[in-house]
């Protein structure tokens, strides 16, 4: 077995406990990306099994997502440092041949979506949302508890959460 060896960015540390999915690891990591792609093609919403899910918000699915972080990888997400943003979480993949593909996980607007460098191969990419976002959506119940609120667009207070496993979005007006 080799050392691991990380392509299309760089792996600066990893928190939590891996989770497995497809036969990829999955970590929550601090990872530099050049460039990331900003585009919004792997979104949750858009996986297979998104339309099955009864417990996720409408338009803020984000807050799903950031109830099961904790579940799933024993590490809790810090409050994103963009505006109208909930989530910004560095991880990365490991692959069976211990290739290393470091992605951001974000919402824009309450829609999660993963974050690749431009250079990532589309198959590869598609190859690690499907894994990620069946990993994300294997258990819907599991998922912890936790409060966090920003402005949105229209002005308004967004506030998400998670309360004895139900997960929530609630906007409202500041007049």
């Amino acid at each position: 077995m080799g050392l691991p060896r990380v392509v299309y960015g760089k792996l600066l540390n990893v928190f939590g406990r891996p989770a497995e999915q497809d036969g990829l690891k999955f970590l929550v990591a601090a990872v530099d990306l050049d460039g990331p792609s900003g585009a919004q093609e792997h979104r949750l919403r858009e996986h297979p099994g998104f339309q099955a899910v009864t417990n996720i918000p409408n338009e803020y699915d984000v807050a799903f997502v950031r109830a099961r972080i904790p579940r799933l990888f024993g590490f809790t997400p810090q409050k994103a440092q963009h505006e109208k943003s909930f989530l910004d979480e560095g991880f990365v993949c490991v692959f069976p041949e211990y290739e290393c593909i470091p992605f951001l996980c974000c919402d824009h607007y309450g829609f999660t979506t993963l974050w690749f460098q431009d250079d990532v191969p589309d198959d590869q990419k598609a190859r690690i949302a499907t894994a990620f976002w069946s990993l994300m959506l294997s258990s819907t119940d599991d998922v912890e508890d936790f409060e966090d609120s920003a402005d949105d667009w229209g002005g308004h207070k967004v506030t998400l959460g998670c309360r004895c496993g139900e997960v929530y979005a609630e906007r409202e007006s500041r007049c």
